[in-house]
């Protein structure tokens, strides 16, 4: 290590510091740097000054959370307010809707105990329509209402007579000589007598003759002569459903080749095809118009019921509501009211200007459904029983119960005679049971070929509901005398499933419908001894 005289640098081995001091005075060095040096100096007021602004900022902040924090909790407290005023006004509507409940169960039974002081009107009321369908229970029990409805019947049929003189025996019906009516309403048969005997090869003859030879009241000897006078062979699928009109001379059928087909019988032509391709078509009944149809889907997806003009071929509502096959529809023949039974276990009932449905009634198997022809009573059949319901207050239950024998096989077609007195049921066991419907008195039975569960056994009354025509399992059609619960004619045929068999209204005809349509009328020509005796 080396020291220098003066001492400014001292060598320790390689490394070198200067001791010196490096400037002589603080103005030489302002002189050589400039200000810079100074910064601290000269910045420390501004420094003081921020901090100071910085914490006048602090405190004002912390003021305003503390005011902010104080409002807040006003809020709270006021919500706490707000949510207690809330729940004493749910308790007081909870109190308002109980009293409201009560007093309307209140009005109810006083209107029950005035209806009960009340008699009833022998004419049908409206229905009560509902926004949602009212679901009411089966009851089992016949009450007095019932009794009082029966004689309410007993009265609009002018005093019908008692059963004994409706059930005659067959001596008296021999014995009793062929009546004419000379009602003009009949402009049905001439002209399709006239093409069944155009068919024979008979003449023509003139208007009176044709018109005497339909003036005849049905029998079992007209009965026995009728055969098939005129057929449409022109469909592509068997034939479901088909309704005559009550006041035309319109006839309707649906079949399974997805069309329903409108026919004027009195001019013996299809005036209409209409293909329902997207739904299906399964049954079909006419409304009180000649024009418009309800009819059932047949597509498997689709169980809706459809209003359909056939004039125009356009729908005018849709009445949603089954969930599965509607396997009965019925309307009523007063009010603009129908029903509709279904596989989905229910029984549902329409106004036809709704599309919702107004009464839902559950039952426990396969429904069957019919009105009387009135249309003060409906009737349920399932189950061996057949439930008889007062259209007005059908949510009470049914006011009767017929059995039918212990028949508990799946019930097909119910159905009322024209003038009320008589009631049918069919089953897919082959059974056509014919009722009393003010007593509920089995009558008879009449048995056919079973039916297999695709397939309906359908029966119909005759116009006067002396006698019963019914198709049967083996394709044939067979007849009864409802007076002597004999068989009266029979038809056989190589079909394998029944034909859907209609009797046209006050008419002495009646139409099958299978894989073709068959008009079966009298054949004049038989008949000629049995003329003679008029």
């Amino acid at each position: 290590m080396e020291r220098e005289e003066g001492g400014g640098v001292v060598v320790m081995q390689r490394a070198e510091i200067d001791t010196r001091a490096p400037f002589r005075s603080v103005k030489e060095a302002v002189m050589l740097f400039g200000e810079r040096v100074l910064a601290g100096e000269i910045y420390a007021n501004k420094l003081k000054e921020i901090r100071a602004r910085a914490s006048e900022t602090t405190g004002h902040a912390q003021s305003r959370i503390g005011a902010l924090t104080a409002e807040l909790e006003e809020t709270k407290q006021s919500l706490e307010k707000a949510r207690e005023e809330g729940n004493f006004m749910a308790h007081c509507m909870k109190s308002l809707r109980e009293e409201l409940e009560q007093a309307k169960k209140e009005v109810r039974e006083l209107k029950a105990r005035e209806f009960q002081k009340q008699p009833l009107d022998p004419e049908i009321e409206d229905l009560k329509f509902m926004e949602n369908a009212t679901k009411v229970e089966m009851k089992t029990t016949q009450t007095e209402e019932g009794k009082e409805l029966q004689k309410k019947r007993y009265v609009k049929f002018a005093s019908p007579p008692s059963l004994a003189r409706v059930i005659i025996s067959k001596d008296e019906l021999l014995e009793r000589p062929p009546s004419f009516k000379k009602t003009k309403k009949k402009p049905l048969m001439p002209l399709v007598g006239w093409l069944f005997s155009r068919k024979k090869g008979g003449h023509e003859g003139t208007q009176s003759e044709r018109e005497d030879k339909v003036s005849l009241e049905l029998s079992e000897e007209i009965l026995q002569s009728m055969e098939v006078g005129m057929t449409f062979r022109d469909y592509n699928g068997r034939i479901s459903s088909m309704d005559f009109h009550k006041t035309s001379s319109y006839l309707v059928t649906a079949s399974d080749d997805e069309s329903i087909r409108l026919y004027d019988v009195a001019s013996a032509t299809c005036l209409k095809t209409i293909n329902s391709k997207k739904y299906g078509v399964d049954l079909v009944c006419f409304t009180p118009h000649p024009t418009t149809v309800i009819y059932s889907s047949k597509n498997g997806w689709d169980e809706s019921l459809r209003l359909l003009s056939l004039h125009d071929n356009k729908y005018l509502r849709y009445f949603k509501g089954h969930h599965d096959r509607v396997v009965s529809l019925s309307l009523c023949s007063r009010k603009e009211c129908f029903i509709s039974g279904s596989l989905d276990r229910t029984v549902l009932l329409w106004d036809q200007r709704a599309e919702k449905c107004q009464g839902l009634l559950r039952v426990q198997g396969r429904p069957a459904t019919s009105y009387d022809e009135q249309g003060l009573v409906f009737a349920i059949a399932f189950g061996g029983y057949i439930r008889m319901f007062d259209a007005r207050k059908y949510e009470r239950g049914p006011f009767d119960i017929f059995s039918v024998g212990g028949d508990t096989s799946d019930a097909n077609v119910v159905k009322f005679s024209n003038d009320g007195r008589l009631m049918l049921l069919t089953t897919m066991d082959g059974h056509i049971h014919v009722l009393d419907s003010f007593r509920g008195t089995l009558l008879s039975t009449y048995n056919v070929k079973p039916v297999s569960s695709k397939s309906t056994l359908e029966a119909s009354f005759s116009p006067e509901g002396m006698f019963v025509i019914s198709g049967s399992g083996d394709g044939s059609v067979y007849a009864w005398s409802v007076r002597s619960g004999k068989e009266a004619a029979s038809w056989m045929s190589t079909d394998t499933e029944p034909p859907v068999i209609k009797w046209a209204p006050g008419s002495l005809m009646f139409v099958t419908g299978s894989s073709e349509l068959s008009f079966w009328i009298p054949d004049l020509s038989k008949l000629g001894a049995y003329v003679g005796r008029k």
